[in-house]
């Protein structure tokens, strides 16, 4: 489990950083809102979570959620 959610993590940060990239653009006045609309939305559909993925990064995060209630109460 921890090689497949190292894997999707990886697939998020690089989501997040091509939009954040796009949105740079759009900001600089590069490239127009449709077209930063259309980049945004061809990433999302190429780096966008499977239902498998989804899944398994949700049980991840509530994993690591009660790990972090249990240290608090420490």
């Amino acid at each position: 489990m921890e090689r497949e959610t190292m894997r999707i993590i990886e697939k998020l940060e690089k989501r997040e950083h091509l939009v954040r990239y796009q949105q740079n653009r759009r900001a600089l006045g590069r490239i127009t809102k449709a077209e930063c609309e259309t980049e945004i939305a061809q990433i999302d559909e190429r780096f966008g979570l499977t239902e498998k993925e989804r899944l398994a990064y949700e049980l991840y995060m509530k994993i690591q959620v009660e790990k972090q209630r249990r240290r608090n109460k420490k």
